[in-house]
């Protein structure tokens, strides 16, 4: 998805603008205008009208990282948070137009509330947009700080527009434990969400499947069942929007050699949003990608996520650097403890922090989970985020989990554990 391909069939086409392509250096877009005019930018769908000679650096920052600073958070996100300095000539920039994901046509609130948050030394200020259109408010003569669009108050659900990424890997190819996994993203209409994904994923041998993207207008606060036939098992069946968090729900295909159908559905109405058809071809083409990568394994000792280097077979195609995990993870073994007993873990696991510290001191969790873990309520909702974590592991960590678990959870336990040999 670029800057100007999102649509909705209720607010319409995006305006297509001429885009321009900026790559960041690091984190940093640079735009460098000389004559008046409006400029796109291709990567995140931000625009600026110019009078004249003008350079803009600017990046995408992180809306919780503010807002947790901010009393009772009664804000609803609406599009990126954007960090965005000018350099030349004073007053140069006449117009910024900030993305936003909100589905304009068919939301039925005061369109006063919507504003523009503007972020300096620790504070913030609220400006009202200058004009309010489908995908974009527009601020005129702007002040640059760090700034995007929100919604002022807090509702119990607003429509935004969606969409649906699919990645593919193959577990264990050739083994009798092979399998194919998918994971599957619901997320706002962000136009920088795609290549982070596609780093993210790409890290763990996974590779996109494209299939048409958006959805219907899928609304904050609802969660979404996801089903896919036939024999397709999936884990969490439900996910919830979040502007930030990229959560996914991992399917698991059990027959290989026949199409397959997706939906994403209100867990409530039953209403679909978004369906595909995943054919033979589609995993096919994926499997036969996947295949022609050489995968060396880094040094032994090497702990946690071992750095490797794929190079595809074809001499003529550039290498690729990619982390992939472990061989300790690569082949999922029959049932271990905590997935017999996911749904019992999740529900009554209490003693949780002491057992994300001990994940995090053996290199089960990246700071980044585990900060993202601490955050999370009630502890039935951070036990199913970190089961999304546990799809990577394999059976020995997840032997360490079991033993975290153990102790510092030993009633609970105990308690399966007697079922299990009751069972027996």
């Amino acid at each position: 998805m670029t800057g100007g391909d999102i649509s909705c069939k209720h607010c319409g086409e995006q305006t297509q603008d001429t885009a321009y392509s900026v790559s960041p250096i690091g984190s940093i877009y640079r735009l460098e205008m000389k004559s008046p005019g409006l400029y796109r930018c291709q990567k995140t769908g931000i625009k600026f009208l110019v009078k004249g000679s003008v350079v803009i650096e600017y990046k995408l920052d992180s809306w919780s990282d503010h807002l947790k600073h901010i009393s009772g958070n009664p804000y609803e996100i609406l599009g990126p948070l954007f960090n965005i300095q000018t350099r030349g000539e004073p007053n140069a920039v006449s117009a910024v137009y900030l993305p936003h994901y909100l589905c304009l046509k068919v939301f039925n609130e005061d369109l006063s509330q919507i504003k523009c948050a503007h972020f300096r030394d620790g504070n913030m200020t609220l400006e009202s947009p200058a004009q309010i259109e489908p995908y974009y408010i527009t601020l005129e003569n702007p002040t640059f700080s760090c700034l995007g669009p929100l919604l002022s108050f807090r509702k119990k659900k607003i429509p935004i527009h969606g969409s649906i990424f699919i990645y593919f890997r193959i577990l264990c190819k050739g083994d009798p434990y092979e399998e194919y996994k998918i994971h599957l993203y619901v997320l706002p209409c962000s136009t920088n969400a795609e290549e982070t994904l596609d780093k993210k994923n790409k890290k763990f041998g996974f590779q996109r499947i494209r299939k048409p993207e958006h959805t219907d207008p899928v609304y904050t606060k609802i969660r979404y069942l996801i089903t896919g036939h036939p024999g397709v098992l999936a884990h969490p069946k439900t996910l919830k929007f979040d502007s930030e968090r990229y959560q996914f729900t991992e399917l698991r295909l059990k027959d290989k050699d026949v199409d397959t159908y997706l939906s994403v559905s209100e867990e409530t109405s039953e209403d679909t949003v978004w369906d595909a058809h995943l054919t033979q071809g589609d995993i096919k083409d994926v499997a036969q990608l996947l295949s022609s990568l050489t995968i060396r394994e880094a040094p032994d000792g090497a702990i946690g996520e071992s750095s490797v280097r794929v190079q595809r077979q074809q001499s003529c195609l550039p290498t690729t650097n990619v982390t992939f995990l472990s061989s300790s993870r690569a082949c999922p073994l029959p049932d271990h403890f905590v997935d017999r007993h996911r749904e019992a873990l999740i529900q009554r696991t209490s003693n949780i922090s002491p057992v994300l510290d001990n994940l995090l001191s053996q290199r089960l969790l990246t700071r980044e989970q585990y900060d993202t873990l601490r955050g999370i309520r009630p502890h039935q909702e951070l036990m199913r985020q970190l089961y999304v974590y546990m799809t990577m592991w394999g059976h020995s960590d997840k032997e360490k989990f079991y033993q975290a678990l153990q102790m510092y959870n030993e009633p609970l336990i105990r308690d399966l554990g007697n079922k299990d040999t009751v069972k027996l």
